[in-house]
């Protein structure tokens, strides 16, 4: 089992007890930092996946064997029966293929919880949760490590950045209280 269908199985049951709490309730703060933490975790072990040179499988470890990195990564499945050293062309071809996949995997679930969570705005539109919650998606999309893939999964960099600045402008109006901090975002990703 590859590392992005071991991510699926725990984040897909988890959004969607997560989505079902938030079109129930839009004011419930709890629903929205779990949301939060969900995404926030799943981005860190998804970055951590890309960024390794051996592969992870459902128990955590790599296919050599060891729980560490290696060298060289040895598979007793009759698929992948052959044995590559870091520094063979195929293997790191085969493991940036992987890395691009993994990314864009976990981008295309952020794209498509940015798409609900608008169509939730729609309904709610001066949910100050919401608002926060599409801002948060969207710096992650807008992040080093997603940025790069944007156009992969077809969504557009300078598109974000403007719907992102447009939400941080209203949430100044709708929650004056936390002005600040939104001023402080509008700063980043410029």
């Amino acid at each position: 089992m590859n590392s992005t269908s071991v991510l699926q199985r725990i984040l897909e049951p988890e959004l969607a007890i997560v989505e079902n709490a938030v079109f129930t309730e839009p004011d419930d703060q709890s629903a929205w930092w779990y949301h939060q933490f969900l995404l926030t975790w799943i981005s860190t072990e998804v970055i951590a996946l890309s960024s390794k040179r051996s592969p992870i499988t459902s128990d955590g470890i790599n296919n050599s064997g060891s729980s560490s990195s290696s060298s060289s990564i040895s598979s007793s499945s009759s698929e992948n029966s052959k044995s590559y050293t870091s520094t063979t062309d195929k293997y790191v071809h085969d493991q940036n293929s992987d890395n691009n996949d993994i990314l864009k995997w976990f981008a295309s679930i952020l794209k498509k919880q940015v798409e609900m969570m608008y169509s939730l705005l729609e309904l709610e539109d001066n949910c100050r949760w919401i608002m926060n919650s599409i801002v948060f998606l969207l710096n992650l999309l807008l992040s080093s490590t997603y940025h790069r893939i944007l156009s992969e999964v077809e969504m557009d960099g300078d598109e974000l950045l403007r719907k992102r600045d447009r939400l941080l402008y209203r949430l100044i109006e709708v929650d004056p209280n936390h002005a600040n901090r939104y001023h402080f975002l509008l700063k980043t990703y410029k």
